[in-house]
């Protein structure tokens, strides 16, 4: 595969690409308000459900559902609004990760203390005050048993209650960073038309150890034919990944990255997949990309 849309004059590898990173005010702004709604209306339906659906694995399955879904709000939104830094997507994520689960301390103590017919106002609920008495007294008493209730049951509560709660804490503030961080990848924006990219992986396949070789045919020397000779796995559990990224607008923005793919078995036989990157997105030009797309059939 030559390059003839290189001009001569050009340094003769890829040029990383590398994100403008601009932030318009706007979209964090409705990123943070997304977030924000989502941990208020969440919290109530988490906090109930915690309450009076008390099994173990339905009560781990929302708070993973709740963190996620304000990760996936407030990243949605700031990416529809053209946010292209990604520290700040995903610091804005960890934040309102944190005021979710904060927040829905209200309405969990809230409904517990009406659950045991204790009195409770709405207006007690957000006083510091008493909100601290309050947890100190639940840390203290418990609330739910482990095992099936009665006599066979045992409170938590003490230090056992407080390591659930951190737990609590780490999966709602650790998800909806999770979620920010994966939504966030790969993404490539195109300032010449002021849209993000599309990008498309598992385009080709290649042996883990054709990295070095493939890596300074493309950014060293920009030879993509070195992608069709580079050969291909022969293992089952780890192989490089070939990504690509083109603006479908304008055309104006075209990158080209490897992704090192490792694939596991659970035990249930199950296959689990990760990827990291091996070869950060470089730039092509239109010419190059158009050739590629056409040698990939995409």
């Amino acid at each position: 595969m030559t390059t003839p849309y290189r001009s001569p004059d050009a340094p003769p590898g890829l040029r990383p690409f590398v994100s403008s990173g601009k932030t318009p005010v706007l979209g964090v702004v409705g990123g943070v308000l997304a977030g924000t709604l989502a941990a208020l209306v969440l919290s109530v339906v988490y906090a109930y459900g915690t309450i009076y659906i008390p099994i173990v694995q339905v009560e781990f399955l929302l708070t993973v559902i709740f963190g996620a879904a304000v990760g996936a709000s407030t990243a949605g939104v700031m990416h529809q609004q053209k946010v292209r830094s990604r520290t700040i997507v995903i610091a804005t994520a960890f934040v309102l990760g944190v005021f979710a689960w904060a927040f829905s301390w209200l309405p969990w103590l809230y409904g517990t203390f009406q659950r045991f017919e204790i009195p409770i106002t709405v207006g007690e609920v957000f006083d510091p005050l008493f909100l601290g008495g309050a947890i100190s007294r639940v840390y203290e008493t418990g609330t739910w048993s482990v095992g099936s209730t009665g006599s066979s049951g045992s409170a938590v509560s003490g230090a056992m209650l407080g390591f659930v709660w951190l737990c609590e804490a780490a999966t709602i503030i650790g998800f909806s960073t999770f979620v920010a961080v994966a939504q966030s990848k790969d993404k490539v924006f195109c300032e010449a038309c002021g849209s993000w990219c599309t990008v498309m992986p598992d385009r080709a396949v290649y042996a883990l150890d054709a990295g070095p070789a493939l890596r300074a045919a493309l950014v060293e020397r920009a030879e993509l034919s070195a992608l069709e000779s580079a050969p291909r796995p022969a293992a089952v559990d780890r192989w490089l990944s070939l990504k690509i990224g083109f603006c479908a607008g304008c055309g104006e923005t075209n990158v080209i990255g490897l992704d090192e793919v490792k694939q596991t078995v659970d035990r249930k036989g199950n296959a689990q997949r990760s990827n990291k990157a091996y070869l950060p997105f470089h730039c092509l030009t239109r010419g190059e990309m158009t050739e590629l797309r056409s040698k990939l059939r995409v």
